[in-house]
Formats: structure tokens, sequence, C-alpha cells
């Protein structure tokens, strides 16, 4: 008959995984080798720099849409304020939205709604407010340090958006 009986467990060479014998002698493998393996050490640092220079970049683009905005630029390095600042004082939407960002499956549909208004606040289109939230890292820099301009009007006082061919 099965059960659960008393068995060992082993530390794998090499690879940093746990193996677990029973008592019936068969053998499973408990956990997997993880970022300790020879396959995945170069991932962990390759990710770590990619997160630094992404935050960098958002948090100094911030600065800029945050300044045009007639906000101060210390804002956007407080982690959690610069949130309400970018929903509240910038895309002027109401402090619900903060709370709509940290419920897991209606964060995502949030952001580009938070992102697509601050793009309409500086004249962009929907479009460039949902590149907003996918490439953050370079459109932010380019909206907070680019020629585009703030506007705080409420609702539809907020210029259209006029395409112009070239």
């Amino acid at each position: 008959m099965g059960g659960i009986g008393v068995g060992t467990l082993t530390r794998t060479g090499g690879g940093g995984g746990i193996m677990g014998q029973a008592t019936d002698g068969s053998s499973m493998a408990l956990l997997s080798p993880g970022w300790g393996s020879p396959d995945t050490q170069w991932l962990l640092p390759y990710l770590l720099g990619w997160a630094l220079l992404t935050i960098v970049a958002v948090v100094a683009g911030w600065c800029g849409v945050f300044q045009k905005a007639g906000q101060p630029r210390w804002a956007a390095l407080i982690p959690g304020y610069n949130v309400y600042v970018l929903v509240v004082r910038v895309a002027r939407l109401s402090p619900w939205w903060c709370g709509l960002l940290l419920l897991p499956p209606v964060n995502l549909i949030a952001a580009l709604v938070v992102n697509v208004e601050v793009a309409r606040r500086f004249g962009r289109t929907e479009a460039f407010g949902i590149g907003m939230a996918v490439f953050g890292c370079v459109l932010y820099p380019l909206l907070g340090f680019g020629p585009a301009e703030y506007h705080a009007g409420e609702g539809s006082q907020v210029p259209p958006v006029r395409l112009q061919r070239r």
C-alpha cells in the first residue's frame, strides 16, 4: 500500500538541486537547480542591469514630466508618492486610480488608462500613451525632456491631437 513514509534528502552535486528518496527506494527531484546552475548564472546580473537602466530612465523621464506639469521634480524619487503625483496631479484622474493600480487583474487596464491620459495632457495620441505603458524607459524621457508642453485643462479642454503630414 502506498502512503507517506520516511525518506532521506540529499543535495545533488554541481547544480544545487535536492533529491528525495522514499523508503521504497524510489527517488524524485524536489527542487530544481535554480539561479545557481551554470546555465542560468548569466541571467540574474543581466536582468538586474536591465532593471537598473529602465528604472533610472523612467524616473528621469518622470522628473521632466513632473516639472512640465508644475510639480516638484523630487516627487519622482519617492516610491508610491510618485505614482500618486503622476495619476492625480499630472494625469488629473481620481485618486481611486492609484488603488486600481494595486489590484493585479485590473492594474493592466489602469496603467494603460493612466499612461494614455498623461499622453493626452502632453498633446500626444492614445497610441503614444499605450507605448508609454510598454516602453516607458524610452517614451517618458522623450516626453519629459522633449518639446511637448503640458495642458492642464479638464477633459474636453485638453487640445485635440492633430496629426500633421510632412
